[in-house]
C-alpha cells in the first residue's frame, strides 16, 4: 500500500491539469513483497518493469494506492476504485509521440509548466522551503546571473523536482 498523501502525489495533482499536451505525470513506487524479490529484480535490472506507476490524475481524491500488478494496476482508496492503466513505458512513449516538443523549437511551454509547479507547491509539506529556493533564484537572477525567461522556468522546475525528490524527464517524440 502506498499512502498518496505521504508521497508527492497530492502535491502534483493540481499541476497535472496544467501540463503541456503529451505530458505524463505519474507516482513511482517500487512494490515488492519480499526482500528476495527486490534483490532479484535489482540484480536482473527489472525493477521498473515490476514496479507500480499510477498516473497522478487517477489518484485525485484518494489517500491510498494498493498495488496489484506491475505497471499501473491496483485499487485507490477511500471509496475503492479499481484502476487499470497502461504500463509506464507505454504511457511515456505515447506522451512523447503526442508532444509538440522538438529540438530547436520554442521552449515557452516551460514557463507554463513552471507556473503550474509553483502553484501546486503552495500548500505542500515542503512548500515553504521551495518558496525560499525560488526567492534565492529570483535574487540571484536579478543581481548576479540574469536568466532568459525559459531558462529561469527550467531552473524553477528543477528546483521543484529536487525539493520534492522527483525525477523529471523530457522526451522528444519521433514518429
Amino acid at each position: 500500500m502506498i499512502r498518496a498523501g505521504e508521497s508527492s502525489g497530492q502535491e502534483l495533482q493540481p499541476a497535472s491539469e496544467d501540463l503541456p499536451s503529451g505530458s505524463n505525470q505519474g507516482l513511482s513506487e517500487p512494490a515488492f513483497h519480499t526482500y528476495s524479490s527486490l534483490f532479484t529484480h535489482t540484480e536482473e535490472g527489472t525493477i521498473v518493469k515490476n514496479s507500480t506507476f499510477p498516473p497522478v490524475t487517477v489518484l485525485a481524491g484518494h489517500d491510498c494506492w494498493y498495488y496489484q500488478k506491475p505497471g499501473a494496476e491496483g485499487v485507490a482508496n477511500p471509496n475503492p476504485e479499481d484502476i487499470r492503466e497502461l504500463p509506464l513505458l507505454v504511457r511515456v512513449l505515447e506522451a512523447a509521440r503526442q508532444s509538440n516538443i522538438n529540438e530547436g523549437n520554442n521552449l515557452e511551454w516551460l514557463e507554463s509548466l513552471a507556473t503550474a509547479t509553483i502553484e501546486s507547491a503552495r500548500f505542500a509539506e515542503h512548500g515553504g522551503q521551495f518558496s525560499d529556493d525560488l526567492r534565492a533564484l529570483e535574487i540571484l537572477s536579478r543581481t548576479r546571473y540574469p536568466l532568459q525567461p525559459t531558462l529561469k522556468a527550467y531552473v524553477q522546475v528543477q528546483l521543484f523536482t529536487i525539493r520534492f525528490d522527483l525525477s523529471w524527464l523530457v522526451l522528444e517524440g519521433r514518429g
